[in-house]
């Protein structure tokens, strides 16, 4: 008796874990598109390039600490989006070109990543705190 009460109840709770799965994976491929995942990944792929900057990458040497700020986004059309990262810089001792240098080594990490250049402008705001 007590291995047929045992039998029945994992069956039971196979049930539900089965249930469950479909329910979690129905939901997800419902609500998230290729743009969120892309999203996350421009976003990560900021964060790991300040980062490397900050801790002298290949080299690099940049006067003063890089701090990542945030990403906002908007968009255009399904095909589409405009995107804005913001990074802080704890004093103002960069020249232009150091400035350009970080803005094009930021871009060129993103794009690294597979994320299609026609589908989405990137765009890079370096702000003094």
């Amino acid at each position: 008796m007590k291995g047929q009460i045992s039998f029945e109840f994992v069956l039971i709770v196979v049930g539900i874990i089965l249930i469950s799965i479909i329910y979690i994976v129905n939901f997800l491929s419902n609500n998230l598109t290729s743009t969120d995942f892309d999203l996350i990944k421009i976003d990560n792929r900021a964060k790991e390039a300040i980062n490397l900057l900050n801790y002298g990458y290949n080299g690099t040497e940049i006067n003063g600490t890089l701090f990542y700020i945030g990403m906002k986004w908007e968009k255009i059309n399904n095909s589409f989006a405009n995107v804005y990262i913001g990074i802080g810089l704890k004093d103002n001792k960069l020249n232009d070109e150091t400035k350009t240098f970080i803005e094009n080594f930021i871009l060129n990490y993103i794009y690294s990543a597979n994320i299609n250049k026609e589908k989405y402008n990137i765009t890079i705001y370096l702000k003094t705190l």
